[in-house]
């Protein structure tokens, strides 16, 4: 009897492992934002291809004080968010797609410095003219004992430098004495007076804004 042949096993041939498919991941343009003072806004744009899911960027939670970011998310493929600067500093925003992907962008704000103000120069005070003292007579009347004889007296007036006149020449004195020199400057003078004739009159001295005083003169 003929031995039976055995049939050979056919071998099995493999299964080709599947190649994953790369997941896609979020990408943006520009890739840092730089701000030189408050309230400056720039923008920047986020894509992520065949994505049609939502963006979400973290501004409140990473960039906090320094930047404020809208919309709060955004769907795909590629959305613009406005970045705009709040407070001095650095940070690091971040926007994140709906499974695992993500994309930071570095964020710096600056604030220049403030112009110092200028120190105001102090007016300097004006001293105070000293006010003008009392006009005052050395004494308040002239006897004589006889013509042709002299006496003297004294005029004078505290912070005073103006011209001390006698009117002699032109008051009810003119033809009883005469008074040298016709006036004196201030604050302090003397003036000599001559006995002429006989009588009785009134001398007056003055100064420049109203003082006057009068002096008693006899002539027996």
């Amino acid at each position: 009897t003929p031995t039976a042949t055995p049939t050979a096993t056919p071998t099995a041939t493999p299964t080709a492992t599947p190649t994953p498919t790369p997941v896609a991941t979020p990408s943006v343009t520009p890739d840092s934002l730089s701000f030189s003072d408050l309230s400056q806004t720039s923008s920047f744009t986020v894509s992520e291809a065949a994505y049609g899911g939502t963006f979400t960027q973290n501004s409140p939670t990473g960039c906090a004080g320094i930047v404020s970011v809208s919309p709060a998310t955004a769907g795909g493929p590629s959305a613009t968010f406005n970045a705009t600067s709040q407070g001095a500093g650095s940070c690091t925003l971040t926007v994140s797609d709906d499974h695992g992907g993500s994309v930071s962008i570095p964020v710096s704000v600056t604030v220049p410095s403030p112009t110092p103000t200028p120190t105001p120069t102090a007016t300097p005070t004006a001293t105070p003219t000293p006010a003008f003292g009392p006009l005052t007579l050395s004494t308040s009347a002239l006897t004589f004992s006889a013509t042709l004889t002299t006496q003297s007296f004294t005029a004078s007036e505290a912070n005073y430098a103006g011209a001390l006149n006698q009117d002699s020449a032109t008051g009810d004195c003119a033809a009883i004495v005469a008074v040298t020199p016709p006036f004196v400057t201030g604050p302090a003078g003397d003036f000599a007076v001559t006995a002429l004739a006989s009588g009785s009159c009134t001398l007056h001295v003055s100064d420049d804004h109203g003082g006057s005083q009068p002096l008693a003169v006899t002539v027996p």
